[in-house]
């Protein structure tokens, strides 16, 4: 079995002038077994790539500052292969983080994401996706606290396999502040969805397609709005829906 593991520091914490206006950046690429990669960063304007390939994936980041954004889009962490896992954290303002995790044909594809972002003005995004394997459970997490935050998570298997097995997609966004927006997309069957938002001037949107899908809304606040999409009503069960909306006494519910 194939191991490697690459562990990278950068910090520009407590430097003044020219040398704090550099940016950082680091790039990590592995391909194997049983592989883990861990990126700190700490400062203004870094990019962060990760790219790995294999089995049994970890990859680790944190960022600390603001306007970490890469040239070429987010800074982010590419997975393809059995068991992938992904952690990343996120401090400080106008961040962008981009986690990619995909199951190549024929495997299982246990993929597993997290995201957790404290700032304002950050935009955290998720995607997964299987390709026609035997067994498939993709798990995404995204976890905001600030001001004018976005998040986004798309999950999705492969159609013919939709259709004939029953898959496992979970998401779940959480919101801590105003104006923030969170989108979930899942295509399979047996999707489960929850957006939690807590402040002013929430916007939770959830699309499922599939059968025995599951999708929770809860928004406590003002200026609350939802959309829930669901298509999907085969074998395994038609899917549900729960909305419960309120600034503590007096909520609302609707199935």
């Amino acid at each position: 079995m194939h191991r490697t593991k690459t562990s990278i520091l950068l910090a520009l914490s407590g430097l003044t002038g020219l040398a704090a206006a550099a940016q950082s950046s680091s790039e990590i690429q592995q391909i194997g077994s049983g592989i883990a990669a861990s990126v700190d960063h700490s400062g203004r304007g870094s990019e962060s790539m990760v790219m790995q390939d294999g089995a049994n994936l970890s990859a680790s980041v944190s960022v600390n500052g603001n306007r970490n954004v890469g040239l070429l889009g987010p800074n982010l962490v590419q997975q393809t292969g059995q068991g992938a896992t992904a952690t990343v954290a996120v401090s400080g303002e106008r961040n962008q983080f981009t986690v990619i995790q995909a199951g190549p044909k024929g495997q299982d594809s246990n993929n597993e994401a997290t995201v957790e972002i404290a700032g304002s003005y950050n935009t955290a995004f998720i995607s997964q996706l299987n390709t026609l394997g035997p067994d498939y459970a993709n798990s995404a997490y995204i976890d905001q606290a600030g001001v004018l935050n976005s998040a986004f998570i798309t999950q999705a298997v492969s159609d013919s396999f939709a259709k004939a097995n029953g898959t496992t997609n979970n998401a779940t966004i959480q919101q801590s502040g105003n104006r923030n927006f969170a989108l979930i997309g899942q295509y399979g069957s047996g999707n489960e969805a929850m957006v939690e938002q807590f402040g002013n001037a929430n916007s939770g949107t959830i699309l499922q397609t599939g059968s025995g899908s599951s999708a929770e809304l809860k928004q406590t606040g003002s200026y609350k709005s939802y959309v829930i999409t669901q298509t999907g009503c085969l074998v395994s069960g038609c899917p549900s829906v729960q909305v419960i909306q309120g600034a503590g006494p007096g909520v609302t519910s609707a199935n």
